[in-house]
């Protein structure tokens, strides 16, 4: 149940639809966690926060893809 009362604190601002990433980085707060996104030049870095950032804390989790690695061919913005 507490869970569902942090979702109603934050207003919905976008959902149910695709985003493409314009700068270097963002993050996305998903239920009780937080995710950061990170452009970086070969790839993208994902890591998994706990919603309230402490100082001192490492991600939950944390994955790094190079473009290379992914089948398919970007589209003209680079992706």
């Amino acid at each position: 149940m507490a869970d569902m009362d942090q979702d109603k604190e934050r207003p919905e601002i976008l959902k149910d639809r695709e985003y493409q990433l314009l700068g270097q980085s963002t993050w996305v707060d998903v239920r009780n966690l937080t995710v950061h996104i990170v452009r970086y030049g070969a790839g993208i870095k994902v890591e998994v926060w706990p919603r309230e950032l402490l100082r001192g804390y490492e991600p939950i989790a944390e994955i790094e893809v190079a473009f290379r690695d992914v089948k398919g061919e970007p589209d003209d913005s680079g992706w």
